[in-house]
């Protein structure tokens, strides 16, 4: 594997990472020293093996080196798997997906400073419970111009495994789709959504909602593809996706699809394939921030939302710049669930108000008309006995913590007096539009 053949990239850093220093981490089995063939554990998200960063071994200028690629040049056998690049604190900087079809494929991972990257993370990304196997052959580090954008990246990674397979005609020609309809549930991190994909999710019935399924069509992880939507739209990068939901929609007569698009990116999604509804699901604040807290904290960008997708959202709906002096990340996450309750009317404006249905998690929850109401509208047909809906109700949904009090009330005495402060003030409307108390008293 030679440098990429483009003038982005400049010189090779020889000796970074090596294929002989690999560290098991959960793998279930490690064979070879040059290739390396990984079998990774069965489970999801496992780590498997690392490859550590050798900064011992560069000279100066070397372990100085910015605006770096790393390309790791693989074949995954079965399953799919993920190559991150991971800093010193165990964040993620960057990750490639890998599949079977790719066939011998290098991934990229872009890093601002070598020293950053302090070990590369090979994982099992595969949902179905089983082993994935990926075969390593080489592992090199260039330095660039500083203009290998996610644009190029993705450029690169589709002319290596020829996904022209996947693209649909060009707008205004006609793809060979199937009859089934198609809708979304949206809404943003934490409030729901996996699980009403798995209450809509009846394929004996004619009927599937997935949930997050973009993020197996697309080679890079859910942070880069944010930025990627910002930075370049909707372009062949997604091309798989259409060609999910070509296959889904050939198959069953409803395909639905949960938290795979932020909403300021669902009119894109409509302008290339027709959506029945959107169920937009809105969850109590309090819980809501507390969750990106205390779920979120690790995000090395985390500034992501401040900086892109809440502005992005703010000029959508034509207001002012909203910016705030307070940029701290419990600041960020009080405004993005403000704004968040603020898109389902601009989505209406744009989709059409009667296809975009706006849902508090709490309702679905305790209400049975409720949950009966909305699968009635989706799905006439579907025969979902009460004791199943009430089986989901009764469902966890606070299954990341377990043996605690989640409570609004709980959750607010554990602020900080300047977190109460700045969450009234944020989310104070939101809060009352939708019926959300705020406790009087810490």
């Amino acid at each position: 594997m030679g440098l990429p053949n483009s003038p982005i990239c400049r010189e090779e850093i020889p000796s970074a990472f090596d294929l002989a220093d690999v560290q098991h981490l959960h793998a279930i089995s490690v064979e070879g020293q040059g290739p390396v063939t990984v079998v990774t554990p069965k489970q999801r998200w496992a780590y498997a093996v690392g490859f550590p960063l050798r900064l011992d071994r560069l000279d100066s200028q070397a372990q100085s080196a910015e605006n770096v690629l790393v390309q790791v040049d693989v074949t995954v056998r079965r399953g799919r798997v993920g190559i991150s690049a991971v800093n010193a604190g165990g964040n993620t900087l960057m990750e490639w997906f890998c599949v079977p079809e790719d066939g011998r494929t290098t991934c990229l991972l872009r890093c601002d400073r070598l020293a950053d990257c302090q070990n590369l993370i090979v994982r099992n990304v595969a949902d179905t419970g089983e082993a994935s196997k990926i075969v390593l052959y080489d592992i090199r580090v260039v330095k660039t111009n500083g203009q290998a954008g996610l644009g190029w990246l993705a450029q690169r990674q589709r002319a290596a495994i020829g996904e022209d397979r996947h693209r649909l005609p060009e707008e205004g020609g006609r793809a060979e789709r199937g009859t089934g309809k198609f809708f979304l549930i949206a809404g943003i991190g934490h409030c729901g959504t996996k699980w009403l994909a798995h209450v809509l999710n009846h394929p004996h019935q004619g009927m599937i909602c997935w949930h997050e399924k973009k993020a197996e069509a697309v080679p890079f992880d859910w942070l880069t593809c944010l930025a990627y939507e910002l930075e370049i739209g909707i372009d062949a990068t997604f091309d798989r996706y259409w060609s999910f939901l070509r296959r889904a929609t050939t198959n069953y007569e409803l395909v639905g699809d949960s938290h795979s698009w932020s909403t300021d990116m669902i009119p894109e999604v409509a302008r290339r394939w027709e959506i029945s509804r959107v169920v937009f699901l809105v969850r109590n604040g309090i819980q809501n921030v507390h969750s990106f807290h205390i779920h979120n904290k690790n995000v090395a960008r985390a500034q992501w939302a401040y900086r892109g997708h809440l502005r992005r959202s703010w000029e959508l709906l034509g207001q002012p710049d909203r910016a705030r002096k307070d940029c701290s990340n419990w600041a960020n996450w009080c405004l993005l669930w403000q704004t968040n309750l603020l898109m389902p009317e601009w989505l209406g404006e744009k989709l059409g108000q009667h296809k975009v249905s706006v849902l508090r998690l709490e309702d679905l929850l305790s209400n049975a008309d409720i949950l009966d109401n909305l699968i009635r509208t989706l799905n006439p047909k579907l025969n979902l006995p009460h004791s199943e809906q009430e089986r989901f109700q009764a469902t966890d949904v606070n299954r990341k913590v377990q043996d605690e009090d989640r409570s609004p009330q709980a959750l607010w005495r554990k602020w900080t007096d300047d977190q109460r402060e700045v969450f009234r003030e944020i989310c104070g409307p939101g809060m009352a539009k939708y019926g959300y108390p705020i406790p009087a008293a810490s």
